[in-house]
């Protein structure tokens, strides 16, 4: 259950923190008015119910840490396929989104990536390169450390309709 405490700044201002408990720590948020800080209490008890509330400080975690240990939990793969998704995470995905926080990057930030692949590489790099992308994030939502993964409604990258996700298929 979310507590409410009341406390006084040194200006005088009244604040309401809220203390719950998520993934065995406490968090807490403050706010201004009680109003909020109920919906606060109230929305992630409810999501606790769910199942779906998580550590907010593990959506902070760094791109680039996440794809790391995605890539070394993927301890069934061939060798080949290991070199070929740390050669995308090193050379396409770590420098544009290294250093965000994984549970910070948008469906807006991934389409425009993709988009920007798709106007200089071939439909089966910018294909190869989202699929390595949507693996991670769909292993960081697997893993708690994102709610949602920010693939999950976006326009998928061009050439990577039914037939030419088979015929790339078939041809690897």
């Amino acid at each position: 259950m979310a507590q409410i405490l009341k406390r006084t700044t040194a200006s005088g201002e009244s604040r309401y923190d809220v203390r719950t408990r998520i993934g065995g720590r406490v968090v807490t948020r403050t706010f201004k008015r009680r109003k909020d800080a109920d919906n606060y209490a109230n929305t992630t008890e409810a999501d606790k119910l769910r199942g779906v509330v998580l550590d907010p400080r593990r959506a902070r975690t760094p791109f680039e840490e996440v794809a790391r240990s995605w890539l070394k939990a993927r301890t069934a793969k061939r060798a080949s396929s290991i070199a070929r998704d740390r050669a995308i995470i090193d050379h396409h995905l770590v420098p544009v989104l290294g250093t965000q926080s994984v549970g910070g990057i948008t469906r807006a930030d991934v389409q425009a990536l993709v988009d920007s692949w798709a106007g200089q590489k071939a439909p089966s790099t910018v294909w190869r390169q989202h699929a390595t992308l949507r693996a991670i994030f769909t292993w960081a939502e697997a893993s708690d450390l994102i709610a949602e993964e920010p693939m999950s409604k976006h326009q998928a990258p061009p050439g990577s309709s039914r037939r030419s996700t088979d015929a790339l298929r078939r041809a690897a």
